[in-house]
C-alpha cells in the first residue's frame, strides 16, 4: 500500500512535466496517460482506457450530479485522502492525473478483492455487498470487460 501511495505523489511530478510537453493529439495524449499510468500500477492500459470508456465515454472533462470528476469519473470519496497528496479536483481535470488516480484506486480494489473482474466491477459499485451494490458490480464489471475485449482484438 505504501508503493501506492508513493506512486501518488509522483503524480504530482508528472503533472508538471506533462503542463511542460509539447502538445500532442487527443487520442494521443489519452493513450499514453493510459500507458503510464498502466505501467506505473501494473495494470493493463487497455482495461485503464475501458473504465475511461464506460466512465465518462474517454472525455476528460466530463461530471456527474453525484460530482464524479474527469475521464475516470473519480468520486468525492476520494477527494479528501487525494487532497493529503496535493491532489485538488482542479488537477483532477488533467487527464493524465486522473487516468492516474483512476489506476491507484483500481489497484486498491485488486489488493482487497483479487485481479478479477469483480474488483474492477468494485472500482464502481463500491464495497458493499447488498443485492443492489453486487448487481451493479456484475453489471459494470461486464460492461467493461466487454469493452476490453474490443480494445484487445482490434
Amino acid at each position: 500500500m505504501e508503493r501506492i501511495y508513493k506512486h501518488l505523489l509522483q503524480m504530482l511530478t508528472i503533472s508538471v512535466l506533462i503542463s511542460l510537453a509539447p502538445p500532442l493529439k487527443a487520442a494521443d495524449q489519452l493513450d499514453e496517460c493510459f500507458i503510464d499510468a498502466g505501467n506505473r500500477y501494473d495494470i493493463d492500459p487497455n482495461l485503464l482506457k475501458a473504465i475511461a470508456h464506460i466512465e465518462s465515454r474517454l472525455d476528460p472533462s466530463a461530471s456527474n450530479s453525484v460530482g464524479d470528476k474527469g475521464l475516470m469519473q473519480i468520486n468525492p470519496f476520494w477527494f479528501d485522502k487525494l487532497q493529503n497528496y496535493g491532489i485538488t479536483e482542479k488537477l483532477l481535470e488533467n487527464p493524465c492525473i486522473n487516468a492516474n488516480v483512476g489506476a491507484w484506486i483500481l489497484a486498491q480494489s485488486f489488493a482487497s478483492y483479487g485481479r478479477n473482474w469483480e474488483a474492477v466491477g468494485r472500482y464502481h459499485a463500491g464495497v458493499k455487498n447488498d443485492e443492489t451494490t453486487i448487481r451493479r458490480v456484475k453489471r459494470y464489471a461486464n460492461d467493461v470487460k466487454n469493452t476490453y475485449l474490443q480494445l484487445t482484438q482490434k
